[in-house]
C-alpha cells in the first residue's frame, strides 16, 4: 500500500493528463527532436498562445515538461525524468499488469 502523499501525487499526474490538449502537447514535445517556444506548440496543437501557457504550466508543475529560458524565450521540451517514478506509483496502486 502506498501513502497518502504518493497516491496525491499519481492523482495529480493523472489530472495533469486528463486534458486532450495537454496530451498533445505531451505528443508533440515527445516526438520533436528539439525544445519548442509556448508560440510554436500553440500554432501546432491550434490553440491560443495564452492556452498554451497555462496547458505548459500545469505540465511542468508535475514534472512533464522541462523549460530553458533563451533570451525572452522560453524553450520546453518533454522530460523523462519523472516518468520512471510515475510508472513506478501506477504499478504500485494499479498493479504491475495494468497497462494504459
Amino acid at each position: 500500500m502506498i501513502g497518502k502523499k504518493e497516491r496525491e501525487s499519481l492523482s495529480e499526474v493523472y489530472q495533469a493528463l486528463s486534458d486532450q490538449n495537454r496530451l498533445r502537447i505531451i505528443e508533440l514535445l515527445k516526438t520533436t527532436p528539439h525544445p519548442l517556444c509556448v508560440n510554436a506548440i500553440a500554432q501546432r496543437i491550434g490553440v491560443s498562445q495564452s492556452a498554451a501557457s497555462q496547458h505548459l504550466k500545469i505540465l511542468r508543475q508535475q514534472g512533464l515538461v522541462d523549460v530553458k529560458k533563451e533570451g525572452y524565450f522560453k524553450h520546453y521540451s518533454f522530460d523523462i525524468k519523472n516518468l520512471e517514478m510515475i510508472r513506478r506509483l501506477r504499478e504500485t496502486v494499479l498493479g504491475p499488469d495494468f497497462t494504459i
